[in-house]
């Protein structure tokens, strides 16, 4: 499974100024907030920080879990009854640990 969150240009309000985009099946979606009117509730026992609603129907819900760790929630249609599958993606380039600097 491959998958980008792209920068989309001007933040508007509720969006995040990303496009999640699926590229092995070819969906996409900009990533909103709670408090956009598009924000699907995601399923329970999935805290989600962003929801993606995609091109095809489907919908993404994304939460950062540590640093460099992403949790995706999956779900292949509009229905809350279809079936949910689960990801971890991992940033490909870790980011370094910021050092104090001395004023």
């Amino acid at each position: 499974e491959e998958f980008a969150a792209m920068t989309a240009g001007a933040c508007t309000a509720g969006h995040a100024g990303l496009v999640y985009v699926d590229l092995a099946n070819g969906e996409c979606g900009p990533v909103v907030a709670p408090s956009c009117e598009c924000w699907v509730r995601p399923p329970y026992g999935f805290p989600a920080l962003f929801c993606a609603p995609l091109s095809s129907g489907a919908v993404v819900w994304l939460r950062l879990e540590k640093a460099d760790e992403m949790k995706v929630c999956y779900r292949a249609g509009p229905s809350p009854g279809e079936e949910l599958h689960h990801l971890v993606a991992y940033r490909a380039s870790p980011q370094r640990p910021r050092e104090a600097k001395e004023p």
